[in-house]
């Protein structure tokens, strides 16, 4: 019998695009849905009214729902981590055109203030000497918003990823920074309420990570360069970069699965170092009972 799930995203997943191309999704009998969110907060909204059955979110949200009171939604959500996805897909630092360092008074396109890029881009920008209290910060959303935002010139810098860092380069943006100058990072991870039906979810994962294995593996090349090409609008040369990205092991996808110390260190030190909240020394101690399984 065929499940189906209803998957909350933020951008176009090239690595779920493919597992449907080559029919492993057909094969674990799922039907998904991937349903695109405007910010994270509508994304956790979701997931705590049902609206959603998974998540692929940054673990950053994870720590946040699960740990902050202070959160956007203002309650905590009992989320739990199924799998490590990616190391952030390219995550970068993109400055607009015309702009080739950053400066006091720039507008920074986030999310949300409070989200875990908003946090991986102070942290960048403190390394080039530019504090948090300096910027204009302007909340614009999604990654697909923010890079049209940044081409557009309605804001001055902002963090991109998936595909659309490469757009936005290709377009005259200037990358300032990746993820990966701040240490070992975790950009995506599949997640779900613990109350939820896990069999959907679990199959899911499977077939992700078996995915993920194939592309680095170099087996999919095509399905990826195809993919890239329909779903991101990217262009054949863009194509290759963005599958160069996915098998990147410092920034691109994660085949084994697995959420690991040095990442989330790096997640919770950004969390602990510009949103202090006693709270995050309760997560530090005791975020390994969000995977599921722990």
């Amino acid at each position: 019998m065929t499940m189906t799930l209803r998957l909350g995203t933020f951008s176009n997943p090239v690595l779920l695009e493919v597992a449907r191309q080559i029919g492993a999704l057909d094969d674990a009998g799922l039907d998904v849905e991937a349903r695109p969110v405007p910010s994270s907060p509508a994304q956790f909204r979701d997931l705590r009214n049902g609206e959603l059955d998974a998540v692929l979110t940054n673990p950053d949200n994870l720590i946040a729902y699960r740990y902050i009171p202070q959160n956007p939604l203002g309650e905590l959500l009992d989320v739990v981590a199924v799998a490590a996805i990616d190391r952030g897909l390219g995550l970068t630092l993109c400055a607009a055109p015309g702009i080739a360092a950053p400066s006091a008074g720039m507008r920074l396109g986030v999310d949300a203030a409070s989200s875990g890029f908003a946090l991986l881009a102070y942290g960048l920008l403190a390394e080039r000497s530019l504090a948090v209290d300096s910027l204009a910060i302007e909340t614009l959303g999604s990654t697909p918003r923010r890079a049209r935002a940044l081409v557009e010139g309605e804001c001055d810098v902002t963090m991109l990823n998936a595909g659309h860092e490469l757009i936005a380069i290709d377009r005259g943006c200037t990358a300032l920074g990746t993820a990966d100058d701040l240490g070992p990072y975790l950009g995506t991870v599949l997640a779900r309420l613990a109350g939820a039906p896990s069999e959907p979810v679990l199959r899911l994962a499977a077939v992700l990570l078996a995915t993920a294995a194939g592309i680095v593996a170099g087996e999919l090349d095509g399905e990826v360069r195809s993919a890239s090409e329909r779903i991101l609008g990217l262009s054949a040369p863009l194509a290759d970069g963005h599958l160069a990205v996915l098998r990147d092991p410092r920034r691109g996808l994660v085949p084994e699965g697995i959420v690991d110390d040095e990442s989330m260190e790096t997640v919770l030190d950004l969390r602990e170092r510009y949103l202090p909240d006693p709270a995050v020394s309760t997560a530090r101690a005791h975020w390994r009972e969000m995977l599921a399984g722990a």
